[in-house]
């Protein structure tokens, strides 16, 4: 029996619905913080999806841009059976890519769930660092005064020193 491998793509008007469940019950169990089917649809032109081989969606993420020099990684969420086999990574390396596409000098993101984004590349900053979001968003937020989640930010652009930012780089080999 052949067994098909999920499929990383951009997210279409008919994942919405998948990409509200999926983070309607992360949201539930505290992993992130819920995002109205408005919000998502305000944001689909900027989300990836992993889906199975019949279109459920197993995994989401998407990248919201904040002028000319930065975006944020929003709604990053993994199926529970489907934790542990890389969906998450898929998605957040697709999305550091886009930025890079983009030309962008950071991205960042506001996660509960700050080890795995350490894993990805991403160091912990404040919301100093942010400004930009503080303003767009956090100023108007409900969860404002009790906010729990920590600010991350991976830099895109060759540091001074002369090595790349994130640390962990991936090369290939052209074979003629």
């Amino acid at each position: 029996m052949v067994r098909l491998s999920p499929t990383l793509r951009w997210a279409r008007a008919a994942d919405l619905p998948g990409m509200a469940s999926l983070i309607r019950e992360q949201a539930a169990h505290g992993r992130m913080l819920p995002r109205s089917a408005g919000e998502l649809h305000q944001a689909l032109d900027g989300f990836r999806v992993v889906v199975d081989p019949y279109g459920g969606v197993l995994a989401c993420g998407g990248l919201r841009c904040y002028g000319p020099g930065s975006a944020e990684i929003i709604g990053v969420a993994v199926q529970d059976h489907s934790q542990g086999l890389g969906l998450g990574r898929r998605i957040i390396d697709a999305l550091v890519g886009d930025a890079r596409a983009r030309k962008l000098d950071r991205v960042f993101a506001l996660t509960l769930e700050v080890a795995f984004f350490r894993r990805m590349g991403f160091d912990v900053t404040d919301f100093a660092a942010i400004p930009e979001k503080v303003a767009r968003d956090c100023v108007a937020c409900p969860f404002r005064p009790t906010c729990r989640e920590t600010p991350v930010v991976m830099s895109l652009v060759q540091e001074a020193v002369g090595r790349w930012t994130p640390r962990r780089t991936r090369h290939r080999t052209l074979v003629g």
